[in-house]
């Protein structure tokens, strides 16, 4: 049976966005209803005889009609937080909702519930009252049985689809929606809201008021015209919120800048950020604001400046912190914040948030229209839970392959690094020490003794240097390899239309029990450094082990090096032995001044470049060992970042 198709609805204050969306696919379309934007203002007209008009119609409409149109109209908007307490509200609710159903079909719009699945936003903190109240409002305006879902889990499904990894999602975040007529904050862990909270009269409407009162300051004679107009209502909530989403965009992009706006024939404002703050510091509601909460049975002391002047950035920052304080949420548990609403596009919202929470901007998620992410995400619900199973079934198919190729990928970094330190070796060692000794022996002759106490000295002496050697390469292959990881993962999860984990694979956190730290006493910075010293003392203990323990005596008794002295003593023996006989030849071969002939024919270049091709072989073999110790580990962090991830996609099934 084909999943059923999703009409979701945030319902706000001063706008309402419905967007649609496939049952089984990721393609959320919002609902343009003739004026070329998303959405729609939530107002109605009422006209004397005539259909309700919505939206934008009804706030033109009723702003051009004449003083004598007007007498025949009734013009309604922020009706939707009353709905709970105010008959007239729900009514003015209802016949919107259902306006909208009416116009959708007279432009062709596909919007029928009858056919679809129906998810209303509902804020975090609304209790079952307010659910209740939105449901009856819902089915009495021809939408059927709805669905309601808390208004943040559309916000996290948007960031879903479009920046956020499915792993973050489970973490801890806060979700704010600030917006026309609320303020709401939920912490969010693992799919499920943990505390939710927020001010029900805290929202853009009173900056509206705020602007409604900055222009009849600044315009002696705008409340005269504004009330032979009849038109008080009007100005303040539609024409003010205008100008104020206008300056507000504009203070997001640049603070210093001054706006100034004609507002029709009542004047103009001349606005700068530093007035704007000033006067939301001291806001109090204007009389008209008053006359309005009154005539709808609402109490205008419970509103923030209903009772005197308050701090409306600082009732913002109150607010989240008294919430943080009661459910007992610690600030470093909050990963990232999630920002929705139109008015979190005030600058000072990030400001606040960033200050308070210790939080870098890149942990605040704020889509370029966050007014539409609710409607959006929750029409994406159903088939971004489709789509989440059947990509962790592709997933899991995959992974044993990926994890080869991670594999291939450590193997490949730790083999290059064993190179390059071999190959440092080779040069350092071989070629600036033992070469020259060699080189000296071949010109000069002398005894074996002689040249494997130079060689036995030069490995010996080698040990300061080995630490400057390999310590550099393992630091760079510990700090490249979380990117290069990285980016095989960003590359597979893309391929799903997943966006990769922000946890990287941390080598510096390897748990080999082979590895030790240093006895040492490591101040801070020291301490991140520690793993790498360790890794690196490990791999220079055994390589020092190899080339220079016993005062160098195992480099002349094992390996390349004690391959070509053993050459050189056999030549000896050889040519000892004719005049002395085998078993005395081998006891004084060592202590013979061999002559430069006999050293020639025996150490030719060819021989002393194999002997460095053999030591450096040597030295890369061991190195690869003692890196590829750690491969475990390593590859059990990604293997546990993967599966998390993929784990990740059910727990977000199940929001």
């Amino acid at each position: 049976m084909p999943a059923k198709n999703v009409l979701a609805i945030d319902f706000g204050t001063s706008n309402t966005y419905y967007s649609k969306c496939p049952g089984d696919k990721l393609i959320p379309e919002g609902i343009d209803f003739g004026d070329g934007r998303d959405g729609l203002a939530t107002a109605i007209l009422y006209r004397k005889n005539k259909t309700p008009l919505i939206g934008n119609k009804a706030s033109e409409e009723y702003g051009e009609a004449t003083q004598q149109e007007s007498r025949h109209y009734k013009f309604r908007t922020y009706f939707k937080p009353e709905i709970v307490s105010s008959d007239e509200a729900r009514k003015n609710a209802v016949d919107f909702l259902s306006t909208v159903l009416v116009d959708a079909k007279n432009q062709f719009l596909d919007i029928d519930p009858k056919t679809r699945q129906v998810i209303f936003g509902i804020p975090c903190q609304a209790d079952e009252t307010y659910r209740q109240a939105l449901t009856d409002v819902a089915e009495k305006a021809g939408y059927g049985r709805i669905r309601t879902v808390p208004e943040p889990i559309g916000a996290v499904i948007y960031h879903l689809k479009e920046d956020l990894p499915v792993q973050d999602a489970l973490k801890g975040f806060l979700a704010v929606d600030f917006g026309g007529g609320t303020c709401d904050f939920a912490f969010l862990r693992n799919g499920k809201i943990k505390a939710a909270w927020g001010d029900m009269h805290l929202g853009g409407r009173l900056f509206d008021d705020l602007f409604y009162q900055w222009l009849l300051e600044s315009n002696p004679d705008a409340y005269r015209l504004i009330k032979a107009d009849t038109k008080e209502f009007f100005v303040s909530t539609y024409l003010c919120r205008e100008i104020k989403e206008s300056f507000s965009q504009t203070m997001a992009r640049n603070q210093s800048e001054q706006v100034s706006r004609a507002m029709r024939h009542y004047g103009r404002i001349k606005m700068t950020w530093e007035d704007f703050v000033n006067r939301a510091k001291k806001y109090t509601l204007s009389d008209t604001f008053k006359k309005y909460l009154i005539d709808i049975g609402q109490d205008p002391t419970v509103f923030p400046g209903g009772n005197g002047e308050v701090d409306l950035l600082k009732q913002f920052h109150s607010c989240m912190v008294e919430g943080l304080r009661k459910y007992q949420i610690d600030k470093h548990d909050i990963r990232f914040v999630i920002l929705a609403g139109g008015s979190s596009l005030w600058p000072f919202v990030p400001e606040i948030l960033m200050r308070e929470l210790l939080i870098e901007k890149q942990q605040i998620k704020r889509s370029e229209r966050p007014y539409v992410a609710i409607s959006a995400g929750l029409s994406m619900w159903p088939a971004q839970q489709l789509k989440f199973r059947k990509t962790q079934n592709k997933l899991k198919e995959q992974l044993p392959a990926f994890t080869k190729k991670i594999e291939k990928l450590i193997d490949d970094q730790c083999d290059a690094v064993a190179a390059e330190i071999a190959q440092e070796i080779g040069t350092e060692l071989f070629d600036k020490k033992i070469y020259p000794i060699l080189k000296k022996f071949k010109s000069e002759g002398g005894s074996v003794s002689l040249l494997k106490k130079e060689i036995a000295g030069a490995g010996a002496g080698f040990k300061t240097k080995i630490p400057k050697i390999v310590e550099p390469s393992v630091t760079a292959l510990l700090t490249s390899l979380p990117q290069q990881v990285h980016d095989l993962i960003d590359d597979w999860f893309k391929k799903h239309e997943l966006v990769t984990p922000d946890e990287r694979v941390d080598p510096r956190q390897v748990n080999s029990s082979e590895i030790e730290a240093p006895a040492v006493d490591l101040d801070l910075m020291k301490k991140i450094e520690k793993p790498i010293l360790a890794i690196s003392s490990v791999i220079g203990g055994a390589i020092f082990a190899t080339i220079a323990a016993g005062e160098g005596v195992v480099l002349i008794v094992s390996g390349p090096i004690g391959w070509l002295i053993g050459l050189i003593v056999s030549m000896a023996v050889f040519y000892l032995a004719a005049k002395y006989g085998m078993d005395k030849a081998r006891e004084i071969a060592q202590d013979w001044h061999i002559p430069k002939y006999v050293i020639k024919a025996t150490l030719t270049e060819r021989k002393i470049k194999k002997a460095r091709e053999k030591l450096v072989i040597q030295m890369e073999n061991l190195v690869k060992k003692n890196l590829r110790d750690i491969k475990p580990d390593l590859q059990s962090q990604i293997n546990r970042q993967i599966e998390r991830e993929i784990e990740a996609l059910n727990e977000v099934q199940n929001f």
